[in-house]
């Protein structure tokens, strides 16, 4: 193979870059595309308000439910907590809960 031990170790080592790893590097070079460096535009207020009108009323409608929920007015179809797992460590963080619960799934 015309490899001494030496080579052999200085391509493991990566000081010596094998020529397979020079040809990577040669023709395949990373570059940024013409829009790379520009950032991105803002966007319109009507986007900016329906989005955050929509986070309003999805964390609201999340509370309501929360509190129905707690209250046993209504069910959900998710799988419940088992009993061996109540020593687990809780969300304490209402808000954190009710966006795990009822939001994020």
């Amino acid at each position: 193979m015309g490899h001494t031990k030496e080579s052999e170790r200085r391509l493991i080592e990566g000081i010596e870059p094998s020529p397979k790893k020079e040809f990577i590097q040669e023709n395949f070079k990373w570059h940024r595309g013409e829009y790379g460096d520009a950032g991105l535009e803002d966007c319109s207020w009507i986007t900016a308000f329906l989005v955050r009108f929509q986070f309003t009323v999805l964390t609201l409608l999340a509370s309501v439910a929360d509190l129905l929920r707690n209250r046993g007015w209504i069910h959900t179809g998710a799988q419940q907590e088992l009993k061996s797992q109540r020593s687990f460590a809780s969300l304490d963080n209402h808000f954190e809960a009710m966006f795990v619960n009822n939001i994020y799934r």
